[in-house]
């Protein structure tokens, strides 16, 4: 079997698909005699660029047009498709792209067209010729002779010198869109008498990602089995695996850890690209993303969608240099998927115990869960502000909960147990807002409103402003699984050992603010 996207490469403005706004400009100047003597086309790769390129050198050059469309019979078209037509001279401009290369075509192009009407010079990848290069082809394509024509093509036309682009007449190219690709496929393996499942196909459409050459160049791939379906497109073309994508991606929105983990285990075991893998499962987040725009109240929640997609975003760059290939996968997992949905745990360097300004401990059993916890031992309220949090050396896991104890003290130890949840949450979404937080601390809380004491004016004015009093109104509302309200006064500070100005403290603040960690 010949390589489709060669047998099947169009060969006339007819023929050609999904680009309708390039040919129906081209076929209209040849019409009437008015075609340009320098062209630049511009597209994303395999959309179409040299292949129209070549037809309209036909164009101008048949016997018989029609309409601004060449027959593709009469000897200059067949010759010019076999490739040995000497008058249309094709460049490939990332190997001729030194200066040396263009004055040798500003040498010949004085010369007549031995055969053809015109003679089409069409330089592919135009983008890389040298700055040198560009300068040279500059006067050529200001005043070419009249038998002469240029065609460029790019993928970067930014890369391109104003000057060259002023002077040419530009032509955008479209990627293709997938039912028009799907359809175009269907049809080749129809011609070709191979059987396949329309799934199938539809997945290879949107797998080309636009392409209609990397289209046929799949297609060719799986058509020399008796029968195309999902399962030959996955095995042959490699680990895109759309079915594993799609379930992986469901698992991630549903939070399910252990099927997430259980497919990236099977795919790491027969071997497989984490990098197609991971393309797949942003198609599948953009099928997604389309359906609830078109309908908002369907499928999963905005935030949720976007959150997935930046993760994956970035696994996609870090597959590209992680040594181990599902590391990155993993890495997506452990950040979508919450370890621990039902309780609040501590990690051994972010356990924490409650001790009041005298130093004195007292262990509290917690019936209902089995285990010890640490409160404070409260000898009146007015101790209750100087509560704080400090780390614990062994390797006991406490769970967070409220000890009863004196009037008022429960609700502020609620706000304290959870101070360092709140901020964490916080710096998630502004760094320096959580700095000055971390520099104040709770005075006061009546079960709705939390009070907060910060030591400088500028602060207080800081988080007071509507803007940032909703964000951290915000955070402290999610941590605390209720909607609560923040007031802030000024209050002096205390500078003691135990003062949060330790020098620790300022170089994690200033680590935070310049984007550094230890």
């Amino acid at each position: 079997m010949a390589v489709l996207y060669r047998k099947y490469r169009p060969q006339t403005f007819a023929e050609m698909i999904g680009q309708d706004n390039v040919v129906n400009a081209l076929k209209k100047a040849i019409s009437v005699g008015k075609s340009p003597h320098a062209l630049l086309f511009v597209g994303p790769k395999g959309s179409g660029k040299t292949t129209t390129a070549r037809i309209l050198a036909k164009a101008l050059n048949c016997l018989n047009v029609v309409d601004g469309d060449p027959c593709g019979k009469c000897d200059i078209c067949e010759e010019i498709a076999k490739g040995a037509a000497v008058d249309v001279i094709e460049i490939d401009g990332a190997s001729n792209r030194k200066i040396d290369d263009v004055r040798e075509i500003r040498d010949k192009i004085s010369l007549s067209p031995s055969k053809f009407k015109k003679k089409v010079y069409i330089i592919d990848e135009v983008h890389m010729l040298t700055k040198e290069a560009f300068n040279a082809l500059l006067k050529t394509l200001e005043e070419p002779p009249s038998h002469a024509v240029f065609i460029l093509c790019t993928t970067e036309p930014e890369k391109l010198p104003a000057t060259i682009i002023s002077r040419c007449q530009r032509f955008d190219f479209n990627l293709g869109r997938d039912e028009e690709i799907k359809q175009y496929l269907e049809q080749i393996l129809t011609k070709e008498k191979v059987a396949f499942d329309s799934e199938a196909i539809a997945w290879v459409a949107e797998y080309a990602g636009g392409s209609f050459r990397d289209a046929l160049s799949m297609a060719g791939q799986v058509a020399v089995f008796e029968k195309v379906t999902l399962e030959v497109v996955e095995n042959t073309l490699g680990a895109g695996r759309s079915g594993e994508a799609k379930n992986f991606v469901a698992a991630l929105f549903n939070g399910d850890r252990e099927k997430a983990v259980g497919i990236i285990t099977k795919l790491s075991e027969k071997g497989f690209d984490s990098g197609e893998f991971v393309k797949s499962t942003l198609l599948e987040v953009k099928q997604l993303l389309l359906a609830k725009i078109n309908n908002p109240e369907s499928g999963y929640l905005k935030d949720d969608i976007i959150n997935v997609y930046n993760s994956l975003d970035k696994c996609f760059q870090r597959v590209k240099y992680s040594p181990v290939s599902e590391l990155p996968l993993l890495l997506v997992i452990a950040e979508i998927i919450e370890m621990d949905e039902t309780k609040i745990k501590r990690s051994a360097k972010e356990k924490a115990k409650i001790k009041t300004k005298e130093g004195n401990f007292r262990k509290v059993d917690n019936i209902s869960e089995g285990k010890e916890v640490i409160s404070p031992k409260v000898e009146n309220q007015s101790s209750e502000s100087e509560t704080m949090l400090e780390e614990v050396k062994d390797n006991t896991v406490y769970d967070v909960v409220v000890v009863p104890a004196a009037d008022g003290i429960n609700e502020l130890q609620t706000i304290y147990n959870n101070w360092k949840a709140i901020l964490e949450n916080l710096r998630t979404k502004n760094i320096y807002v959580t700095t000055i937080l971390r520099g104040g601390k709770p005075t006061a809380f009546d079960g709705n409103k939390v009070s907060v004491e910060v030591y400088f004016k500028l602060h207080q004015d800081k988080l007071r402003e509507t803007k940032i009093l909703k964000l951290v109104e915000s955070s402290m509302s999610e941590v605390l699984g209720k909607k609560v309200f923040l007031l802030v006064s000024v209050g002096k500070k205390e500078i003691t050992p135990t003062s949060d100005l330790s020098i620790d403290n300022l170089v994690e603040a200033a680590g935070e603010i310049f984007g550094t960690s230890n």
